[in-house]
């Protein structure tokens, strides 16, 4: 019986290799498993509102709408920055939302890289929503404010920038 000799020493390098393979695949799992949580965190999270360098900023707009500032910022009412355009889809699907809205605040129409009357097709009863609505064609007064894209606004209390959000908060 020459080839049924047993030898420990085999058998422990055997068991040895197994321990770590199982520790190899232990530890793809946990990875694969976080990396799988912190994706779906992420889709679940909603990014709206985000923390800005500009907050406090003092509340202005172009001066060739020849607006007294006074009226607004003195209304102690919360004065929001909505900029949006016609071309964007979140913005037209989130303006039921807008027009919903039953709170005190005075809302700002920015058309971002938009005209009046295209925003007015997409955008029924804009004149009910906003104080005022202007077009900021070429982007500047958006790229001012730090505004990169559509729907943003900015939400203002006593002439000062309190928060931006991305999205309207559904309630």
């Amino acid at each position: 019986m020459l080839g049924s000799c047993w030898h420990p020493e085999e058998e422990k390098i055997v068991f040895q290799s197994q321990q770590s393979n199982r520790i190899v695949q232990v530890i793809i799992i946990v990875f694969v498993c976080l990396l799988f949580w912190v994706f779906l965190n992420a889709l679940i999270t909603p990014v709206t509102k985000q923390p800005s360098t500009l907050v406090g900023r003092e509340l202005y707009l172009p001066k060739q709408l020849q607006i007294d500032m006074k009226e607004i910022t003195q209304s102690n009412k919360k004065v929001a920055l909505y900029f949006f355009a016609s071309w964007c889809s979140t913005c037209v699907s989130e303006y039921k939302t807008l027009l919903d809205d039953k709170s005190d605040t005075l809302w700002v129409g920015v058309l971002y890289y938009d005209h009046l009357n295209d925003a007015k097709k997409a955008f029924p009863d804009l004149d009910k929503r906003f104080a005022l609505i202007f077009e900021d064609l070429d982007g500047e007064f958006a790229l001012d404010w730090g505004v990169k894209g559509t729907p943003e606004i900015l939400l203002f209390k006593d002439s000062k920038l309190l928060e931006r959000s991305y999205r309207l908060e559904h309630s």
